[in-house]
């Protein structure tokens, strides 16, 4: 039959005082975890997947967000793992702040080489 997903369901109850529940909800996941040495089944895996998602969420086929995530060629390691695209998320975001951090100090030293006398006074 093949690999099969981990599944796992979590179940959330809130109750009162009086102990009556008063708020109730689950989740459903599954994942596969080690599919290793069955690349047919992790490109096959993989792609439905992606056929599902920009079904879901057009804006997934946009040049930004692909690139964030459809398009590392190590993208098969990180796709099985429970949190893919909070981590892809949380480690972009990381490149990104430095990406700033450069420009605005290359914004700051264009504006102190036009204006070097604004630059001393602040």
């Amino acid at each position: 039959m093949g690999n099969q997903p981990i599944e796992d369901i979590k179940v959330n109850k809130e109750y009162d005082e009086n102990g009556n529940l008063i708020r109730y909800d689950s989740t459903y996941t599954y994942y596969y975890s080690n599919i290793e040495g069955d690349e047919i089944a992790a490109d096959s895996i993989f792609n439905n997947f992606r056929n599902m998602f920009e079904d879901n969420y057009s804006f997934s086929t946009t040049p930004y967000f692909n690139d964030l995530f459809f398009e590392d060629s190590l993208l098969k390691y990180d796709f099985y793992k429970n949190d893919f695209f909070h981590e892809r998320f949380m480690n972009n975001m990381q490149q990104m702040e430095r990406l700033f951090w450069e420009m605005d100090s290359i914004e700051n030293k264009f504006f102190m080489e036009q204006f070097p006398e604004k630059g001393k006074n602040e």
